[in-house]
């Protein structure tokens, strides 16, 4: 079976071959967040390449590992639309015994002459910190410049040592009236927060310039991290993160060098470290934030719109995750999506959920710097209907995932023709939270105009519907006929990593007796899921991280197994988070 699987164009030409994937039909509900399972993710950097795919730099934490081990390299991941990330290896790695020993912070990148140019903080094991240089050609690899650390305060201001705690970092780099400047978190030898500013011809070079900023009070030791300078429409703004002051805020000046009024300081948004940049000719703002998930700290990073009014003050515009889709009538659907595996935060189970959003009637959680918080619902009493725009179908099948309450005639995922709204196909949840996996043979309405239709018009007990992952596609027409498989399969599970619940699928030729088990490194089984006789056809099986004697597994890599009457088959690997 050949299927495509990729994001929308419309298309209205249906061919007697494989239509190009890319005019098939795809809602996720994803937003744009960063999320690296299993790790803390901070203080970052995002740049888009001329190719058009954007890459994200940042401090990666491994938070099972004491926090002096942690945030030993910087993480890289790259990604076509700030949804969907691809991760690569690490970059910039500590080097034992010298200025940056201890940790990595903190990047920050400029495009000069076809050059990347990577500042970023190096910490030694008394804490001081000194901001270091790489450079790349393509954003992979990249290579520390000799003269390495490049910038540290002049301490004719500021307080800064080699052997105690200094701070340099968060550094920022900009280009204004023909000079590159840096700025930085410093201290002052009088003790007061401040912004470090240096100066450079050739990128390489710095000479301190002083205080951009001093803290005035009456909090005066507090430092200022996160700083970011941008001009726009005849200003001057300065972002930056007070300590202990929840958020980021800004202030405005008429030139570079001041005077800055920090008493005129503004609240500008609920996230830490934020990044303001121009992505695809957009000005767009990135920030990291915490939120407590299931007893657990999560971190992320959320990526918005940028607008700036005539007086040049900014303006978050939060990207819309539900883009091609209309509330058709009632209120179910205002805060949509919910946000990660919302109904296992409020102790109902998982939702097999894909990406980081998916529609969940019930949920209130859209999201950290959003509405709401993990485990808030809405309850069932909201109705409405959330309908599709108009397109037309290119493929021969429709896969999603659906759950929540069992009514086919008030909570539904249905797909309707579009001339005359005629119903075609419909499907319901199974009366529990987690989505199961269903596939259309769509095939009879290739080339047809249609729309999809999600309804919760029920306010009963379970009157909630919960959808994701709707995906069109095309299989070879030989291999569209819906038939037990020819052999056995054993599919990879969802998600993986996970924690602390994953979906095993698998299929069976045949009514036969299977054996799904899972074993760690040395061979011995820690669970067995499936021991019995099962119907042709696709199971699945949930794994919940726990032993046969019910205790929690150590977090790590597992192998699962699918034995056909008793012949050992497919096995699969996947990793547990903690």
């Amino acid at each position: 079976m050949r299927i495509h699987t990729r994001s929308f164009v419309l298309a209205c030409t249906v061919a007697l071959i494989a239509p190009d994937a890319g005019a098939f039909q795809r809602y996720d509900f994803d937003q744009r967040y960063f999320i690296h399972p299993g790790y803390i993710v901070k203080d970052h950097a995002t740049v888009r390449a001329p190719d058009g795919t954007t890459h994200l730099f940042y401090i990666k934490a491994d938070e099972t590992l004491p926090e002096g081990e942690r945030a030993k390299t910087l993480g890289h991941a790259t990604t076509p639309d700030l949804i969907h990330w691809t991760f690569h290896p690490d970059v910039i790695p500590v080097v034992p015994n010298t200025w940056e020993e201890s940790f990595v912070w903190a990047p920050h990148i400029v495009e000069s002459a076809g050059l990347y140019f990577m500042y970023y903080t190096g910490v030694n094991r008394f804490y001081a910190q000194a901001i270091g240089l790489a450079i790349s050609s393509d954003l992979y690899e990249w290579n520390k410049v000799p003269t390495n650390p490049v910038y540290v305060p002049s301490t004719s201001w500021a307080s800064w040592s080699s052997g105690a705690w200094s701070n340099c970092r968060d550094p920022y780099v900009f280009f204004d009236q023909g000079t590159w400047y840096m700025t930085t978190t410093a201290w002052t030898n009088t003790s007061k927060g401040a912004i470090s500013l240096a100066s450079s011809s050739d990128l390489v070079n710095w000479t301190d310039q002083g205080p951009l900023l001093v803290h005035p009070g009456p909090q005066a030791w507090h430092v200022l991290e996160s700083s970011n300078v941008h001009y726009q429409n005849g200003k001057y703004h300065l972002f930056l993160t007070e300590q202990d002051i929840g958020g980021s805020s800004y202030l405005s000046a008429p030139s570079l060098t001041g005077p800055w009024n920090y008493t005129a300081r503004q609240p500008f948004d609920a996230g830490h470290a934020t990044e303001v940049f121009l992505h695809n000719g957009e000005w767009m703002l990135s920030r990291h934030t915490t939120f407590t998930f299931g007893g657990l700290p999560r971190y992320t990073i959320k990526y918005d719109k940028l607008d700036w009014n005539t007086v040049g003050k900014p303006i978050v515009q939060f990207v819309d995750p539900m883009a091609g889709w209309m509330v058709w009538s009632g209120d179910a659907f205002y805060l949509q999506p919910t946000f990660w595996d919302n109904s296992w935060a409020r102790g109902a189970g998982n939702s097999n959920f894909g990406g980081n959003s998916w529609i969940g009637t019930y949920e209130l959680f859209t999201g950290p710097l959003q509405v709401g918080f993990p485990g808030l619902v809405a309850g069932d009493a909201p109705k409405g209907i959330l309908r599709s725009n108009p397109f037309t179908l290119t493929g021969n099948r429709l896969s999603f995932r659906i759950g929540g309450g069992n009514d086919p005639t008030k909570l539904y995922l249905a797909l309707y023709r579009a001339a005359g709204s005629t119903l075609l196909l419909r499907a319901t949840g199974e009366g529990i939270e987690t989505m199961r996996d269903v596939t259309w043979d769509v095939g009879p309405w290739t080339g047809t105009q249609v729309f999809l239709e999600i309804a919760d018009l029920s306010s009963a007990p379970m009157g909630h519907v919960n959808v994701d992952e709707i995906v069109e596609s095309y299989s070879e027409p030989t291999d569209v006929a819906v038939a037990p498989p020819a052999r056995a399969a054993l599919y990879a599970n969802v998600p993986n990593p996970f924690n602390p619940m994953t979906r095993i699928g698998f299929e069976a030729p045949r009514e036969t007796h299977a054996r799904l088990r899972v074993f760690d490194l040395r061979g011995r089984v820690v669970r067995t899921l499936v021991d019995g006789r099962v119907p042709a056809g696709a199971g699945a099986a949930w794994w919940d991280g726990t032993s046969a004697d019910g205790r929690r597994a150590a977090s790590g890599l597992y192998f699962y197994r699918l034995e056909i009457e008793g012949e050992s088959v497919l096995a699969r690997s996947t990793v547990l988070l903690k």
